[in-house]
């Protein structure tokens, strides 16, 4: 890709001006890039947050003295992870988290070997190198037992990262999976997944407390999240992974005695909207979270399972989450998840700046920010330039830009540019036109647009499109949704005023003043009621109920003198 959409802009309007009245919208690209501010000093880069392999153990034993344990039929992960990396670096992502399987399975079903009690690691040592998985101890090191395939593994992706220009960004990560496919104390979530990238290296997530037959294992995800506070910054990145359609999605508020599985965007930064084998058809589920007071970026995952089976797309081609971030490194790529600076691409790596500013104001914010407009008054620019290596002979395939949608969080689009349509708010500019070259232009910008409050973003989509090149499984009922090719993160207008009026409820988990459940410990400034709960965690903060009762699952407790009622329909569209 060129530079910032700032210099491309200035070459844009020399050749518009050569060439005339048919590169218009470019020329408005080029007149309307004071929004671009916002993305000066930071860099696009698009990768695969939910890439799977299997263990070490697994594709030796495998391979070895098949059939695994657990497995008789096959392997659910299938590439070896330091061939996954490989393949997608080649492909040309920036960076990418191999997930392993699964950190709420006991026993065999790919859980990742920490001690020398794991029947794994006995096999290891017996069949493959005796000192242990590779690269777990170092010289003087004596910490580090030469059991800890997590830590071999984390290791492995710290091998496989080059941070710089022309460099590729490799992270360790998990799929957690609860047990019974349900979280506890949550309705309805489609497998209850959640996707963790692990910036450093670890000795594994949840051990030793939790260790099972020497597993690496997280008994819920109030667990996993509690492990996630305690590791060192920049903390891991979470992300929702295939929610399924909002119909089915109860995203109960986290409370980690009534509703360990529940959501937080303390620690959930990301939510996936579409993979390799799905179009972008979980939007419906993104807009669900944000209007329930939830700050999550959408994200691409592919969660395959056959990175390196021959002949398979392993490129940007197929999809990507592409972040902003300030430099390429990964501290600086989880920096820009954290800020949910981010947003989902079906394609290869379009470039979106999506900037506001509330009206009067002179700074202008990237996407992921929160806009205080007191007036709801706020100035909008949008700007997206498609990469010309999503061109194709058919008109109708490849991944082409024809409309831009300013969408809120209840799923409706605010302003559509192209299609004929008349300038919504008195824009300056609102088109969207497509490049012989590919490098299709859509542009909206407006001043004091009225947004009250909320979330609101961005969203590209391509017109009948062909069905031969759309990817779900169900083509003819998700055609529509096999035109989105762009969605970004929001902004955040006003953003108290929607927590406000949603059944939203932080559980704020801070290490110094964690739950204990006893009345008496912990400081009356943080426990009020003094019955054992932060005041953030408790569900009846003005009264001691060290129980914490709450028959509805709502986060207000019983003691605070409501009546039990049946789950409140708005935590889920069903």
């Amino acid at each position: 890709m060129r530079g910032t959409l700032g210099a491309w802009a200035g070459t844009s309007a020399l050749i518009a001006g050569l060439l005339g009245a048919c590169l218009a919208p470019r020329a408005g690209l080029a007149q309307n890039a004071e929004g671009d501010q916002a993305y000066q000093n930071l860099v696009p880069l698009a990768g695969d947050s939910h890439q799977h392999a299997a263990t070490f153990y697994m594709i030796a034993r495998a391979a070895k003295q098949p059939p695994v344990p657990g497995f008789p039929n096959g392997l659910h992960e299938n590439s070896a992870p330091g061939d996954a990396f490989d393949v997608l670096r080649n492909g040309g992502y920036d960076w990418m988290s191999l997930s392993s399987h699964d950190t709420n399975h006991p026993g065999y079903l790919a859980n990742i070997c920490v001690d020398t009690m794991s029947e794994k690691y006995q096999w290891w040592s017996k069949n493959m190198v005796p000192s242990g998985f590779p690269d777990a101890t170092r010289p003087g090191q004596a910490v580090n037992p030469p059991a800890n395939e997590a830590l071999a593994l984390s290791r492995l992706a710290t091998s496989k990262t080059v941070e710089g220009v022309g460099g590729f960004l490799a992270f360790t990560g998990r799929e957690f999976t609860t047990m019974n496919f349900a979280p506890s104390g949550v309705g309805s979530r489609q497998s209850g997944h959640k996707v963790v990238v692990i910036p450093g290296e670890t000795q594994g997530m949840c051990a030793p407390s939790g260790v099972l037959v020497g597993d690496e294992y997280c008994t819920d995800e109030a667990q996993m999240y509690l492990w996630a506070l305690a590791q060192p910054d920049p903390r891991p990145v979470i992300i929702q992974a295939h929610p399924g359609p909002a119909s089915l999605v109860d995203f109960r508020p986290f409370h980690p005695k009534n509703a360990p599985g529940g959501l937080t965007d303390q620690l959930v930064q990301g939510i996936e909207i579409g993979s390799e084998f799905q179009d972008p058809q979980w939007e419906g589920a993104y807009d669900l979270a944000l209007s329930l007071g939830y700050k999550v970026f959408p994200a691409y995952g592919s969660d395959d399972h056959y990175a390196t089976y021959p002949g398979v797309d392993r490129s940007p081609h197929v999809g990507a989450t592409v972040c902003w971030a300030t430099s390429r490194t990964k501290r600086a790529l989880v920096e820009a998840m954290q800020a949910r600076r981010c947003y989902f691409s079906t394609s290869w790596k379009p470039e979106l700046r999506f900037s506001a500013r509330a009206r009067g104001t002179a700074t202008w914010l990237p996407m992921g920010s929160d806009i205080s407009a007191s007036g709801g008054l706020v100035d909008l620019r949008i700007h997206v330039r498609n990469d010309p290596r999503n061109a194709n002979a058919n008109p109708r395939l490849g991944n082409r830009f024809d409309s831009l949608d300013l969408v809120n969080d209840q799923g409706a689009a605010l302003a559509t540019c192209g299609l004929g349509a008349k300038p919504p708010f008195g824009a300056r500019a609102c088109s969207c036109t497509r490049s012989a070259d590919g490098q299709d232009v859509c542009v909206l910008d407006a001043d004091a647009v009225p947004l009250r409050f909320g979330a609101f973003y961005a969203r590209v989509r391509m017109d009948s499109p062909d069905p031969a090149g759309c990817r779900s499984r169900t083509t003819p009922d998700l055609l529509p949704l096999c035109g989105v090719e762009v969605v970004s993160a929001p902004i955040f207008v006003n953003w108290p005023q929607q927590v406000a009026r949603s059944p939203y409820r932080q559980c704020l988990l801070d290490p110094s003043h964690l739950p204990c459940g006893t009345p008496g410990c912990l400081p009356a400034a943080v426990d009020h009621d003094q019955d054992g709960w932060p005041d953030d965690c408790d569900v009846c903060p003005a009264v001691p109920d060290p129980g914490q009762a709450d028959s509805n699952l709502d986060g207000i407790g019983d003691a605070c003198g409501r009546d039990a009622l049946p789950p409140p329909q708005v935590l889920g569209a069903g």
